[in-house]
């Protein structure tokens, strides 16, 4: 896993500052990068997208879906949210629908 940082603010457009929102960010050569991890799923052709503090992102990887890596059933990958790293992902299955989180919103 990237090296990665807990930036915690919540920010309202009208009042500012107000509270805490959780999100990693990686910072490489003073730049700010966010990340999310993205669900690759076999059976259900999808692809699925997750803030890094939703509750459904797996700990461990299982028999057949890994974590970092691929298996029999897909993976679970930690990436930035640049285009260029989605796309990749949407190129190797161009025939996954694409979804977000209904828990986190992402």
């Amino acid at each position: 896993m990237p090296p990665s940082l807990i930036f915690l603010v919540e920010f309202d457009k009208t009042r500012g500052v107000t509270g805490t929102l959780k999100m990693d960010i990686m910072v490489v050569e003073k730049s700010v990068i966010f990340l999310f991890w993205i669900n690759i799923d076999k059976p259900t052709k999808t692809i699925k997208m997750h803030q890094t503090d939703c509750k459904y992102i797996v700990k461990k990887e299982t028999k057949y879906k890994g974590l970092e890596r691929e298996l029999r059933d897909g993976g679970w990958f930690l990436i930035d949210a640049s285009e260029v790293a989605q796309q990749f992902f949407y190129y190797s299955y161009p025939d996954f629908e694409r979804k977000r989180c209904n828990a986190c919103n992402h």
